[in-house]
């Protein structure tokens, strides 16, 4: 029942945010502070808010540097009526928050104190190691801001970190004009901004339960902001760090790594955006160098800084050698993930290589002690995740690696695990394009060429990996080559390719996958013929199957696409991406966000009109008379980000013109299916659909 937990600066404490069931079905919640087995402080917060929010990209989990005092987000109660005191109130509409976060609408920060840092704790002498009086003396109060414009657009507060105890970091995020707030999971061009809040003193309303602060927005609107992070050094100097990217335009991109000091409030680029990797440059590479290439340049070697591909920083990011600050972060670099190490001065960064060959793996890195040592989780397709401590002693020396924990598996499984085998290839000169390939050593001599399953990743702008997939393993283990492609508009080769997909989504991935498939026929992966080929993907990755379906009918044997995009035009009122469906098409013009004169002359002059062609000519629904191949759909029911009934017509459509099709339903599922029971049963349709057909 603990949805959440984090530890103190020193490592001493760990805070749990804890929610139990009661016998009548009724739900608890408990903010608890453990020092090892002893329990310091705990409060039931069941009446003061709703439930917690525990994902990274918006949840807070900050203690303060005295460790008396903690941040966590959770779901504010509605108002039972507002200072008219009319009885309707609680019912006005408030946009949800988008998948991930269905029901949630009022994010709160929270603050809970214990000890001498309570307000109603007694001012008697106290250890840290007597937990006693700081069990019967918690308060918790939810920070408010009535110095913000009520008349601007509503911000909500998430990602909140101390500085000092009156001094917090968070990031704020905008409602739209129109009043929408756009869903954050995978998107990272929101109007989101980072902010600089102070408790006033004598404003704690603890009857009220409120802490009353100031708010003041510290980044530029034309930059989207997240994660931040409070570096504190040994010569006492602190350091605010986040990541940015510019605003609009695709939702996920190379990032920028920005940096305020907190004494002078001096504020500077650590890491610059890297349009195209400079193949020309050495170790340690600045990413002030990436410039731009003229000229078609080789592929990079393994020293190449990439640029940053990370959704959000390690909560604890910091790293001190040789008496510099630098920060530790993993990064997207085409195929895997690896770590990085940044200079905080000058924002040189150096790539991590292991002793052991770890480049081999994909690597994550979860957090520092703040000195020389780090966690992280490192797999690769034929070794499942393993947990791993790093002790840095130099920052251009490799870092020794023990591994501290790691799936306990038979004899068999090892041996089968051994036997799987990854190449990664690509073709012509559009070397950015590149595909794993996943197939299993065969033991007897004879060899023979498998089923193949291409895979082209959703987004469209993340990337598929070396990193260990139970199902990728299960597909090659019935038999078949898996194959996931990484087109134009891929993470981790530049941003170059990544503004390159803009306006081509449905031609240029497309043709990318395409090629890919005639490319693994080439090389022997695969064969062209009647149960040799087939494809499965999800959301854009279901857009790319369904028009590859269309496109190019006698190719696949069989598809499978989960919460697919069918119809671009037609999702714009029912996703909580409804920007995605423009900025992706390059018709990020389009999207007004309520802005009446643009709404007016859109529709005067028709571009409404031709935009929706647009989306819709660009989509699967546009060729689906010329579909041959069976069908199977996997719908998600919760699903927030493409609609259940774009999957839902197409099975009618197809259904109409006498396709071969069938849909699976999952009333619980949202957009991956990732539930435990949705997830077996999404295996084993698909298993047996392709089984069915090869």
């Amino acid at each position: 029942d603990a949805v959440a937990t984090f530890p103190s600066p020193s490592g001493a404490l760990l805070a749990v945010l804890r929610e139990s069931t009661a016998d009548g079905g009724e739900k608890k919640r408990f903010v608890e502070v453990w020092r090892g087995s002893s329990l310091q402080a705990v409060s039931e917060v069941t009446k003061l808010h709703g439930s917690f929010y525990a994902q990274d990209f918006f949840a807070s989990s900050s203690f303060s540097k005295s460790e008396d005092s903690l941040l966590y987000t959770a779901e504010a109660n509605p108002p039972e009526a507002e200072d008219d005191g009319k009885a309707y109130d609680k019912f006005r509409f408030r946009p949800h928050m988008g998948e991930r976060l269905i029901g949630k609408k009022r994010p709160g920060v929270f603050l809970m104190q214990w000890g001498q840092a309570n307000p109603l704790a007694p001012k008697n002498p106290t250890t840290r190691d007597n937990p006693s009086p700081k069990i019967r003396n918690t308060t918790v109060l939810r920070l408010t801001y009535p110095s913000l414009d009520p008349r601007e657009p509503i911000v909500s507060f998430g990602q909140a970190v101390f500085d000092t105890e009156g001094t917090i970091y968070a990031t704020g995020f905008e409602h739209t004009k129109d009043g929408r707030f756009l869903g954050l999971v995978g998107c990272f061009n929101r109007p989101t901004g980072i902010w600089e809040i102070r408790t006033v003193d004598g404003k704690a309303d603890t009857k009220a339960q409120t802490q009353e602060c100031t708010a003041k927005k510290l980044t530029t609107d034309d930059r989207s902001c997240r994660s931040p992070r409070v570096v504190r050094t040994s010569d006492g100097t602190s350091t605010l760090v986040w990541l940015s990217h510019k605003r609009g335009g695709p939702h996920h991109s190379c990032a920028r790594l920005d940096a305020r000091d907190l004494k002078t409030g001096e504020q500077r680029i650590v890491v610059h955006t890297v349009w195209e990797p400079d193949v020309r440059a050495p170790s340690p590479v600045s990413s002030k160098s990436a410039a731009k290439l003229d000229q078609p340049q080789p592929l990079p070697d393994e020293t190449v800084f990439r640029g940053l591909y990370v959704d959000q920083l390690p909560q604890q990011p910091f790293i001190e050698l040789e008496g510099k600050p630098f920060i530790l972060t993993h990064s997207v670099c085409t195929h895997y993930n690896t770590i990085y190490l940044i200079s905080l001065e000058n924002g040189e960064t150096w790539r991590a290589v292991f002793k052991d060959g770890g480049l081999l793996y994909s690597w994550s890195v979860l957090g520092t002690d703040g000195k020389n040592r780090f966690v992280c989780m490192r797999s690769r397709l034929d070794v499942p995740n393993e947990l791993v401590l790093g002790t840095f002693e130099k920052k251009d020396a490799p870092p020794s690696l023990r591994i501290i924990d790691k799936p306990d598996l038979s004899v068999d499984i090892m041996h089968t695990l051994d036997r799987l085998h990854h190449t990664v290839i690509s073709y012509g000169e559009r070397r950015h394009v590149e595909t794993i390939v996943v197939e299993k050593i065969d033991e007897d001599a004879t060899e023979t060429i498998k089923p193949c399953i291409l895979i082209p990743h959703g987004g469209p702008h993340i990337a598929m990996s070396i990193a260990f997939s139970p199902v990728v393993a299960a597909f090659v283990f019935e038999g078949y080559t898996v194959a996931m492609t990484n087109y134009t508009g891929s993470l981790g080769y530049g941003e170059k390719h990544v503004m390159e997909l803009i306006g081509q989504c449905g031609t240029l991935d497309v043709k990318d996958c395409f090629g890919a498939a005639h490319f693994l026929v080439q090389k022997g992966y695969a064969k062209h013929g009647k149960g040799c080929l087939f494809v499965y993907g999800g959301s854009h990755g279901g857009f790319i199957a369904g028009n590859l379906i269309g496109q190019f009918p006698n190719t696949f044997s069989a598809a499978v696409m989960r919460n697919p995009v069918i119809a671009a035009g037609d999702m714009i009122a029912n996703t909580d991406i409804p920007d995605w469906c423009f900025s992706e098409f390059g018709l990020e013009d389009q999207f007004t966000m309520g802005n009446a004169d643009k709404d007016a002359e859109h529709l005067a002059d028709g571009t409404r009109t031709a935009a929706w062609e647009a989306l819709q000519d660009a989509s699967p629904i546009s060729c689906i008379g010329d579909v041959e191949a069976p069908v199977l759909l996997l719908i998600g029911e919760q699903d927030q980000r493409v609609p259940p009934s774009q999957g839902k017509n197409y099975y009618h459509a197809l259904k109409e013109r006498g396709k071969t099709v069938d849909m699976l339903c999952f009333p619980s599922g949202g957009h991956p299916l990732g539930e435990v029971e949705n997830a077996r049963a999404s295996f084993e349709a698909v298993r047996d659909w392709f089984n069915k057909y090869r």
